[in-house]
């Protein structure tokens, strides 16, 4: 289970500068589903959590 809240999601993107398109994007997820968990309708996924980290530390995977 994911300990990540809306708020801490939310936190980090607007850190990266993100707008809700480009973290979905960033965590290669569609954007409504990025958008129910950072409004706090769905749990963040817990996959999604640890690549929030990556992301934070060393940017988004390159597009194939």
């Amino acid at each position: 289970m994911s300990d990540m809240t809306a708020d801490e999601l939310k936190a980090w993107r607007e850190r990266l500068g993100f707008s809700e398109v480009q973290a979905a994007r960033a965590l290669n997820k569609p954007t409504q589903t990025y958008r129910n968990w950072e409004d706090g309708r769905r749990r963040v996924d817990p996959m999604a959590e640890r690549l929030t980290i990556y992301v934070e530390r060393y940017g988004p995977l390159a597009a194939e």
